[in-house]
């Protein structure tokens, strides 16, 4: 079985991590400088102003990792529970179609687009094979911790036949 990171993480996103960005993290001096200096830096290369809309969009222009975006669902603002978030004030000039600002660092963070197709083929494999699903199909069953024993055999310095992932009921 492919390991999860060569099916979750698309090789666009590994190259572009696997690269340093534009923006030169160290001055001069080889000196680590402040993520505030960089942006600063990057105004004035730009000619404008730090705390302008106009810097927010630019910098949501260059950005190397703006696509990534598309990989997930944004909720819109008309599907959030009614009114939980909008000010009654701000109601009559919100667009129900327009995509939430989404700070939710904590959370279960957006679905990824890719999760969808991922749980189908467990799902078909299980309308399909029924029992059988554990040894045969796509995804057998019996073996859904195979993809994590890579990651996890190195993260505990372990071999793989040291390693299994185990549901705890209490």
């Amino acid at each position: 079985m492919p390991s999860l990171w060569a099916e979750v993480i698309s090789p666009k996103i590994k190259t572009l991590l696997g690269k340093k960005m534009d923006n030169d993290i160290y001055d001069k001096q080889n000196q680590q400088l402040h993520p505030q200096d960089i942006l600063k830096n990057q105004a004035e290369k730009w000619q404008i102003s730090l705390t302008s809309e106009q810097f927010a969009r630019k910098l949501d222009e260059t950005d190397p990792l703006q696509h990534t975006r598309n990989e997930f669902y944004v909720p819109k603002i008309g599907t959030l529970p009614h009114g939980e978030f909008i000010d009654a004030a701000d109601k009559p000039h919100t667009d129900p179609d327009k995509d939430c600002i989404y700070f939710c660092g904590h959370s279960l963070g957006l679905q990824p687009k890719r999760v969808r197709k991922s749980i189908d083929s467990w799902l078909k494999d299980w309308a399909e094979l029924g029992v059988r699903g554990h040894v045969h199909g796509t995804n057998p069953f019996a073996k859904c911790d195979y993809p994590c024993i890579p990651a996890l055999k190195t993260l505990l310095g372990a071999k793989d036949n040291e390693v299994a992932v185990a549901e705890q009921h209490e």
